[in-house]
């Protein structure tokens, strides 16, 4: 006989705890479905259909303003979001400027201090001798 692993294991409890769950609420929801009637109205869909067209014709979206003003407000949204982003790369250009230049300052003051430490130690160098 084969030995059931723990991830087994928890899986058939999860799977039996799930069971009992659906089951304690189908017996709860029992007297609501008893209740509803058998014959339920269909929904006539070429009716619906046509009422929807209706509404679409007489509430026109355009009809107050001019596909010209709605264009003129897309193209200025648009606008500002490219100066948006055209900002906030220029932000990011400038920090990686400063970086680059506070990388350069540092490489220049390392060259300094090793070129003064290699002096100091050929000057020990000469003085052991």
């Amino acid at each position: 006989m084969r030995d059931i692993s723990d991830m087994e294991l928890i899986a058939i409890i999860i799977l039996f705890g799930s069971a009992i769950g659906i089951g304690i609420i189908a017996i709860r929801k029992i007297p609501a479905l008893v209740e509803l009637p058998v014959n339920l109205p269909v929904l006539d869909i070429k009716k619906s259909y046509s009422q929807i067209r209706e509404r679409v014709k007489f509430s026109n979206p355009l009809q107050s303003s001019s596909v010209e003003v709605l264009l003129q407000k897309i193209l200025s949204r648009m606008r500002v979001l490219t100066l948006k982003i055209e900002s906030l790369i220029s932000v990011y250009l400038q920090r990686l400027r400063e970086k680059s230049h506070n990388k350069k300052a540092q490489k220049k003051d390392n060259y300094w201090q090793e070129l003064n430490g290699s002096t100091k130690s050929r000057d020990e160098k000469n003085s052991q001798k």
